[in-house]
């Protein structure tokens, strides 16, 4: 039953990969190419801001063991699909959150292996039991981000009028493959959810709390619009819980790994949907005084 639980985590992860790219075109990295400043904001603020995030929350709280593991899979990780449907709603970039979480994944299978190798060694006197198997994770996130991202984008190229009048229906497969895979993932360890939020309540919401904050600092000190801040504080704080779930259990072995994410992912959509509806009140106010005006 466990093996057949890890297969099909993933393969669901596959094909959520292959939803995502059906929705990319290479105008998205080629726009994000030509604004340097944005690009750099992205990218530097990502590997510097995360990474700091999920060390800080070790620190401040004194994670330890697999809790200790899952912040640092969670700060390692790129960014989730879901930051573009939340910055669509929020009336945010969503062309930037496109690309933004397009260039996450497909950097993400440098970075997250490295992130995650580097973060095992600096706080190994956390407990930390696992040996980070840097090569296979490589090749595993080429099997499960690179090549269905890029399948996805070739479809979409060939299908492209077929793909945009299927891309509500394709979407939510997303998020029903998504909910399958969560519900898998959680069967492996059934008292995961009451384990992990008894052990440690806290822990997802300082992460999610520093991460959205690092977006907003790094987008301010690009001096990005407003609508490209709310991008950058929602990219910044939704993280892809899927691909740790598939790490840490497919490659891993070690499901316990997700006790932080669940606490995180339980706070990540509190805040995220916080965020979006202050931000939608703040643009109404203000179409409100600019209307009386």
């Amino acid at each position: 039953m466990e093996l057949a639980i890890r297969i099909l985590i993933g393969l669901t992860m596959v094909f959520v990969m292959v939803i995502v790219g059906l929705e990319l075109e290479v105008k998205h990295f080629r726009d994000l190419w030509s604004k340097p400043k944005v690009l750099t904001a992205a990218v530097l603020g990502q590997l510097i801001v995360l990474p700091s995030a999920g060390a800080l929350t070790i620190i401040l709280l004194d994670l330890q063991g697999a809790m200790a593991a899952g912040a640092l899979l969670i700060a390692a990780c790129p960014g989730g699909g879901a930051s573009n449907v939340l910055t669509a709603i929020a009336r945010g970039n969503t062309a930037l959150s496109i690309s933004l979480t397009a260039i996450s994944a497909v950097l993400s299978v440098l970075t997250m292996p490295i992130l995650i190798w580097a973060g095992f060694i600096l706080f190994q006197d956390q407990d930390l039991q696992v040996q980070v198997p840097l090569m296979p994770l490589i090749g595993q996130l080429i099997v499960i981000v690179l090549m269905p991202v890029s399948l996805g984008m070739w479809l979409r190229q060939g299908h492209k009028d077929f793909v945009m009048r299927a891309e509500p229906q394709l979407r939510r497969l997303c998020t029903l493959l998504v909910a399958i895979l969560l519900t898998a993932s959680l069967f492996l360890e059934k008292d995961l959810i009451t384990t992990s939020l008894k052990e440690q309540p806290w822990g997802g919401a300082l992460f999610t709390l520093l991460a959205m904050a690092g977006g907003f600092l790094s987008a301010r000190l690009a001096k990005l619009p407003s609508a490209d801040q709310v991008t950058f504080v929602i990219e910044f704080g939704v993280r892809n819980f899927a691909i740790v779930a598939a790490v840490a259990i497919a490659l891993l072995g070690k499901p316990e790994y997700l006790h932080f994410p669940v606490t995180y992912l339980f706070a990540q959509a509190l805040m995220s949907f916080s965020i979006v509806g202050f931000y939608r009140w703040g643009q109404n106010r203000t179409c409100e005084r600019a209307g009386g005006d």
